[in-house]
């Protein structure tokens, strides 16, 4: 069901004068905005007006002193709730006394593309040398209308050797294959293992 409501202690930043809802907290299983527990994120983006150019979830204030960026990763778990579906989300930065999103800094996109299951999604935050001290996870208006879930959102110190990401496979034949990857740790040297 709709509970026009959110967590305590979050922002929620909306430039829709037609309707300020969206993103809210849901205790709606039926259109899956629930990953684990009796709550989560319903989100909704459009190409017309009604629910503005952007809207973001900001946490609160991180204390950067204790707990630098550049050390943390953010994770959540997403889904569609259409295959047809586009949802795109851009994880960054912002400011603490930032109430309109003009400090944002993007550090990674988000795309869930053709699925309706639910997918961890992590951003490292290794390579931000900003000032911003809110989490901040935003949808701009999309070409097309899209609808999906978030949930179980985590704020942890990254790992000291983090996994690799966007791992990507090109040049295949039959003897040899190129393969890159973002490394988000000082690592000099990887074991790789086939077969």
């Amino acid at each position: 069901l709709f509970i026009n409501s959110f967590a305590k202690c979050w922002s929620r930043i909306v430039d829709s004068c037609d309707y300020r809802g969206i993103p809210y907290v849901s205790n709606d299983a039926l259109y899956g905005d629930v990953h684990t527990g009796l709550r989560g994120l319903a989100w909704a983006a459009s190409p017309n007006y009604l629910y503005g150019d952007y809207q973001y979830i900001v946490t609160p204030e991180i204390d950067t002193a204790t707990l630098p960026i550049n050390q943390l990763q953010f994770s959540f778990w997403t889904r569609s709730y259409s295959s047809l579906q586009r949802p795109t989300f851009i994880v960054g930065l912002m400011d603490g006394n930032d109430t309109t999103g003009a400090s944002f800094t993007a550090v990674d996109t988000i795309v869930i593309e053709g699925s309706t299951a639910w997918q961890k999604r992590t951003v490292f935050f290794d390579t931000y040398s900003g000032t911003g001290n809110r989490i901040a996870l935003k949808a701009e208006r999309p070409d097309a209308e899209w609808e999906a879930g978030i949930d179980d959102i985590e704020i942890r110190l990254a790992p000291l050797c983090p996994p690799v990401t966007d791992i990507v496979a090109t040049a295949i034949d039959t003897n040899t294959l190129t393969i890159t990857w973002t490394d988000h740790s000082t690592s000099l040297s990887w074991d790789i293992e086939y077969g």
